[in-house]
């Protein structure tokens, strides 16, 4: 089991790859998917499921897991430095959002294509009201092909994008969903 939880909390805002985690924990595909409801179950880790249309085009099969706590994450992978000195820390602001977005109780879910274009949620607000958003963790990372080729496939859904920039030792976090 902690071969299992090491390699999601690896994986952390990255698409759930059973293989691997079958190969790394050892667990056959049925006990795998057993523990990870588990882990699901009990608060540990949350899966993001894909949002589609197009199952010829778009990721239909594979989640996206998320932590809880982050603390518990980090001791996982035994990483304790400071956030902008992560390699990790898009995905660790990318796992705040989620829970946010979890706290709120809205029903949400990823979009990704078969050419790894790709928004980090779709956001269902409630009366018939969808929002898409990226999260970077700078401003001038905003503009992507991603958010084009959604667009393109989704016009009725409005992009935002979330961003968390350093600027000497002031961090900026838009607020607007919280």
């Amino acid at each position: 089991m902690n071969n299992l939880i090491k390699g999601l909390a690896l994986q952390i805002g990255n698409l759930v790859e059973y293989q691997d985690l079958s190969r790394l924990s050892g667990y056959s595909f049925a006990a795998l998917k057993k523990y990870l409801n588990f882990l699901e179950k009990t608060y540990v880790c949350h899966f993001v499921r894909p949002f589609y249309k197009n199952k010829r085009t778009e990721i239909v099969k594979n989640p996206k897991v998320y932590f809880f706590d982050t603390g518990l994450r980090n001791v996982i992978v035994n990483d304790f430095r400071s956030f902008n000195e992560r390699t990790d820390s898009g995905a660790l602001l990318e796992n705040g959002l989620a829970c946010q977005l979890i706290k709120k109780n809205w029903e949400f879910n990823f979009w990704r294509d078969k050419k790894k274009n790709e928004l980090d949620f779709v956001v269902a607000l409630g009366n018939g009201k969808t929002i898409a958003v990226e999260s970077k963790n700078y401003l001038k990372e905003t503009s992507r092909p991603a958010t084009r080729v959604f667009q393109k496939n989704y016009p009725e859904i409005n992009i935002y994008h979330s961003y968390w920039q350093i600027e000497d030792n002031n961090f900026i976090l838009p607020v607007y969903l919280y």
